[in-house]
């Protein structure tokens, strides 16, 4: 018994605040009628479904040519090396 008076008070007192207007419903908050809502082509700006801002990628390394090799001296040749004296050269062959 005392629990439904419980609930009977906080209805009534829900309602009494409805009937003011201060929560959700009231006088000063009516659900708005088909001539108060924007037509069907309308939506609101795409704030809350908008994908998330992605993840930063750095740009992809940009490789350049190296440069071409310079040249300092005639390149070394470890062999042996032709025998100018003679025979088989100068001007007394053998």
């Amino acid at each position: 018994m005392r629990l439904f008076r419980r609930v009977m008070i906080a209805a009534s007192l829900a309602l009494g605040m409805v009937s003011l207007g201060v929560g959700p419903l009231g006088i000063g908050t009516a659900q708005a009628q088909y001539w108060d809502k924007p037509g069907y082509g309308y939506a609101p700006p795409p704030v809350y479904y908008a994908p998330p801002r992605p993840v930063f990628v750095p740009p992809p390394p940009v490789f350049f040519a190296p440069p071409p090799p310079r040249f300092y001296a005639p390149p070394v040749y470890y062999a042996p090396r032709p025998y100018y004296g003679r025979p088989h050269h100068g001007h007394r062959r053998w």
